[in-house]
């Protein structure tokens, strides 16, 4: 059975409480119930599916996954998007006239692939910021740079070194050597001189 319309003419339904439409199963049982009320709308189905024009869908929900097979997804408000589970998706990306940001409140963030992660920024910075250590391991690969220019400006600067800065006349270049200790550490020391292990590390 169906309704049906003249050819230009639409349907108005109106209720002065609510909407309710269900369907039941071969066996009489309720399978899917649709219901309009005061300011809310509540589906009670096994699984929900939205389509193109050309039977291509675009999402679909039921109670294993979610699925959104749309080209991209947008999420315009200010509060972002929340995801209490993991997330898995080929590119996570901003408009173009806003940052991208991935924030843990309490927790971290985790990124994980068998096959590389790459962070890119075409036409700005990348800055990495953490209240304790920032670490870069490797387990069979090295951990390169690959600049003209690489920059450490705060490193501590031996005793003979701070000395050696304090003696230079203005306008001179400071130059020091780069000195490491067995623990990792980095340090600055007098160029024409031995690294100072006693006292820096």
């Amino acid at each position: 059975s169906g309704l049906f319309t003249r050819p230009g003419e639409t349907v108005s339904v109106q209720s002065s409480h609510n909407l309710s439409l269900n369907s039941t199963d071969r066996l009489g049982n309720p399978s899917s119930n649709i219901y309009l009320g005061d300011g809310k709308l509540d589906i009670n189905t096994p699984s929900f599916k939205v389509t193109d024009i050309r039977g291509k869908t675009l999402f679909s929900v039921d109670k294993d996954a979610v699925s959104l097979t749309a080209h991209s997804l947008t999420i315009s408000g200010e509060g972002g998007a929340v995801f209490e589970g993991s997330l898995q998706t080929p590119i996570v990306s901003a408009d173009i006239s806003s940052d991208l940001a991935m924030e843990a409140a309490l927790k971290g963030v985790q990124v994980v692939t068998p096959a590389g992660v790459s962070i890119e920024s075409r036409a700005g910075d990348i800055l990495a910021s953490s209240h304790h250590d920032i670490n870069l391991i490797t387990v069979e690969g090295s951990i390169k740079m690959e600049s003209t220019n690489v920059l450490i400006p705060a490193l501590p600067r031996s005793h003979r070194a701070r000395k050696h800065h304090h003696h230079l006349e203005v306008g001179l270049d400071r130059i020091y050597q780069l000195c490491v200790c067995s623990s990792g550490d980095l340090y600055l020391g007098e160029a024409d001189s031995v690294c100072e292990t006693g006292t820096m590390c």
